[in-house]
């Protein structure tokens, strides 16, 4: 179980990350994502999470009620953190984060 302080530590740790990439390099990296048929481990469904900019991650977070809290713990929310910095990462083309997402994706 989470409490609202946790959800506001989470939003504050994705407001601090870089501004967003423009649309065409969201939507180049969906392409390559979907091409190699990747898909981030989450525990909780983040509608259009590989789309996803801060603005929208921050809605989904303020968004949870006080009854889904009830089911959610720590890792759920840190899970979405982590991939959405990994997405980040992605959508800058940095190269070592597609080389993690290649070494996932051979590993299945």
């Amino acid at each position: 179980m989470i409490d609202k302080t946790y959800i506001t530590k989470t939003i504050d740790e994705i407001s601090v990350l870089p501004d967003d990439a423009d649309k065409q390099a969201i939507d180049q990296t969906l392409r390559e994502l979907e091409g190699h048929n990747y898909s981030p481990i989450l525990t909780i469904d983040v509608p259009g999470f590989l789309t996803s900019t801060k603005t929208d991650i921050i809605r989904f977070l303020t968004s949870i009620t006080e009854e889904q809290m009830l089911s959610l713990n720590p890792e759920d929310l840190s899970l979405i953190v982590y991939h959405f910095k990994l997405l980040q990462r992605l959508r800058r083309n940095e190269p070592e984060s597609w080389d993690y997402i290649m070494e996932l994706m051979e590993d299945d």
